[in-house]
């Protein structure tokens, strides 16, 4: 249809002047800056895994938990903020904070 439109108001060239270039691979300076960004990259997928990265994103993977949940939940009287306490026996009242924990007051 487009040929057709385009032959009847003579709009199609008549000469092609186009020259068709061979492509080719070639390493320069771009070929190795991506080299260098895939090591790079390799080293700190590596060191995402073997510091126990996948874990911690486990963990922080989920929904917030619902507000009847057994959890309890202190309150900072310096900044009014809400945080869970975890303990030996769990996150709650009347157990022991786990010892090294960032969470033991």
């Amino acid at each position: 249809m487009v040929e057709l439109l385009f032959g009847v108001t003579n709009l199609i060239p008549t000469t092609r002047s186009a020259t068709v270039m061979q492509s080719e691979i070639s390493w320069n300076y771009t070929t190795w800056l991506n080299i260098a960004f895939l090591v790079i990259a390799a080293l700190l997928v590596c060191e995402f895994f073997t510091s126990g990265g996948l874990e911690m994103a486990r963990m922080m993977g989920g929904d917030p938990p619902e507000a009847g949940d057994d959890q309890s939940h202190h309150t900072s009287e310096r900044s009014g903020t809400t945080r869970s306490v975890k303990t030996s026996r769990g996150v709650g009242h009347g157990a022991e904070p786990v010892r090294g924990s960032r969470f033991g007051d």
